[in-house]
């Protein structure tokens, strides 16, 4: 008789609920990247903006030339704030996120725990089975060679 876990459908069903919150965590960890990826790029165009800006009131510049730049420059300064909040805010989900897949990995392990010690008990009672058989056939081949 093959070994048949009780729990064997609580515990495809704790795997998977493992598998969905895994699945969300490195989603949210892609985007994650991606956020802190486009802060960096805006903050280097930033930084790259402000050094031409600064060698071209060195050299004059026009007024109105001026003015487009500042614009420019308050429009990238707007979008790192934004894009920093929205770190701030993404941090805070893979934080909570990698706390919810933590928990569903230590259910599905508590499973596989109680699995294990339900698989050694099944191994156990088949060995005492198994030595049972094998003690009954020693002792009806020891009674057929007596009376034979």
């Amino acid at each position: 008789m093959p070994f048949q876990f009780s729990l064997r459908a609580l515990h495809r069903l704790r795997q998977t609920y493992e598998k969905r919150e895994r699945m969300r965590l490195t989603m949210l960890n892609a985007a994650f990247g991606r956020l802190q990826q486009n802060y960096q790029e805006t903050g280097r165009q930033r930084m790259a903006d402000l050094t031409q800006l600064e060698g071209n009131l060195q050299t004059g510049m026009a007024g109105n030339e001026l003015k487009v730049t500042a614009t420019s420059l308050q429009h990238s300064a707007a979008r790192l704030n934004q894009l920093k909040n929205q770190i701030k805010e993404l941090e805070f989900q893979v934080r909570r996120q990698t706390e919810i897949y933590l928990e569903t990995q230590k259910k599905r392990k508590i499973l596989d725990s109680l699995r294990e010690r339900e698989l050694r008990t099944f191994e156990l009672d088949e060995n005492r089975r198994e030595q049972q058989r094998i003690d009954d056939l020693f002792v009806q081949r020891r009674r057929f060679l007596v009376r034979g």
